[in-house]
Parts: C-alpha cells; structure tokens; sequence
C-alpha cells in the first residue's frame, strides 16, 4: 500500500497501520512543523518527506492507495475564535479536496472537531461522504470527540466501549503536585475553564478525561488531576498514553514538556484510527 499523509503531524496513521500490520510500500508525508517532523523520523525514519502542502503537484501521486489528512481545526473548534472559513488555515482544507479528486485513492480519511452544522455540510458535500461522529472514549482513556469522514467500511454500529479509566494510564511517578496556596490563587481566577476543571478533577482519575488540549503548563487550559485531595497537571507520559501513543513517542533531545504537549494535542488518537482503518480490505 501506498500512503500520502497531508497535515502529518507525528504520523499517528503510519503507526497506526504498522499496529495493525498493514504493510505500507511508500509513505509520503506532507508535515512544515519541526518538532512533529523531529519526533516522526525518530519513529519513522522510512517517512518519504514532501514539504510544505502548497508545492505539492498531486498529480505525481496518482498511485496512491490511501489518502490520510487532518487538516488544520482551530478555524473551525469551539475552543478558538469561530472564523470557520475564513480562518486562513482552514482554507487548506481545500488542498486535501484537491488531492482527493485529483489522486482518486481507494481509500481516504479525513478527521476534525467539533464544529457548526453549516460547516459540517459544506465539508461533507466537497468531500462527497456523510461525517461520522466517533469519540476515542470508546478505545481509550480520553473522550476526545472528532469527525471523520472516510470511504473505508467499519464497524459505525455497536461498538463497545472499553472500560479504560484514567487511572489505568496513570504516570505512577508523578508527584509535581500544587501547594494549597496555589490552588486557593487559581480557584480565585476569572478564568471559567480553570474554576470547572477544578471542580471536577477528583471525577478525573476515575473516569474518561477530558479532550487534550490548549497548553500542558497553562493552568487555564489543561485539566487537573486530583488524588489525596492534591492537584496536578498531566505528566507528558500521560499524555502520550491518553493519545494511545507507545511510551517515550514524543521524546526528542532538546524538546520541552511544552513542544512534545502541542505534538501530541494536535495528533490523532491512535487506537481510534486503528478501529477505523481496520476496515481496510
């Protein structure tokens, strides 16, 4: 099989299909971000790299079998400014619309947030396909929510949810706890994301946690844990875990907490894109 992967990121689908021994000739990635091209060679030297999308004639890759994308989402998220289209990364959706029809693979994905209907509609009419709402809870420990659209057949119907609990993936040692100071100061912010994920992080640990995102060392953004009646941020391992990413993915020398979070955040979950590409005859 033959893979071109656009907004590749840390090549979560090509450690997808190596998980489910899909044997894969070539993988082509289009990836600009360096640090999620450093962590991807590290793990996938064999990756055909192509540079930035714009420079790519699709034209030289009409035998591809398979065609990966998750384009840019903070247009469209709930979480940014709500430009949708008009958003300028959001417009490179259309350079996948343009690989598409002009490739014709047999097989394609293409994945992104939670967003408007009429943004929903609009994707689903150029790509030719209905969305498929499928959260990761059911494969993993996070209840990160995404729309796919694809032609490849999977199980859409009945699927079990696997009773995978935070604190089945917990960084046993993680002790970077918050003192009772700092957590009086944070709880006395404005902030309305900071104020709910304190008041639900001791449901956390035993529970589904929430979609990763935002900035691992952002206390506005990034949901806490809570146990002993202590708090703390996630550990990046556990991170990676949430994300169903093999331990110590993400590690490159040289990178911080901060740049290995914002690789993992922006990629997919794996063990939900195994399900999906599972359906590859």
């Amino acid at each position: 099989m033959k893979v071109l992967s656009l907004f590749d990121g840390i090549s979560c689908g090509l450690q997808s299909l190596k998980e489910l021994n899909i044997e894969v000739e070539e993988y082509y990635s289009s990836e600009i971000d360096e640090n999620a091209i450093k962590i991807s060679n590290k793990n996938h030297p064999e990756i055909i790299r192509l540079g930035d999308i714009n420079s790519i004639d699709f034209n030289s890759f009409k035998d591809i079998d398979l065609l990966l994308a998750g384009s840019p989402c903070q247009g469209f998220s709930t979480q940014g400014k709500g430009l949708g289209f008009k958003d300028n990364r959001s417009i490179l959706f259309y350079k996948f619309i343009e690989a598409l029809r002009t490739i014709k693979p047999k097989y394609f994905l293409l994945e992104n947030v939670k967003m408007k209907k009429e943004w929903l509609k609009i994707i689903d009419d150029e790509v030719g396909v209905n969305n498929y709402y499928l959260s990761s809870k059911y494969f993993s420990a996070q209840d990160r929510k995404r729309y796919y659209w694809t032609n490849i057949n999977f199980n859409k119907n009945d699927i079990i949810c696997k009773d995978i609990k935070f604190s089945d993936i917990e960084d046993k040692n993680a002790n970077s706890y918050f003192s009772d100071d700092k957590i009086t100061e944070l709880k006395n912010k404005s902030w309305a994301t900071t104020k709910s994920y304190i008041k639900n992080a001791d449901r956390y640990m035993n529970n589904k946690f929430p979609t990763l995102w935002g900035t691992i060392l952002n206390y506005g953004n990034t949901p806490l844990i809570k146990k002993d009646d202590k708090y703390r941020l996630l550990t990046i391992l556990e991170c990676e875990r949430l994300q169903t990413l093999p331990d110590d993915y993400t590690y490159f020398k040289g990178l911080d907490d901060n740049q290995r979070f914002r690789t993992i955040s922006n990629g997919w979950n794996v063990s939900t894109i195994n399900h999906i590409l599972s359906g590859i005859k």
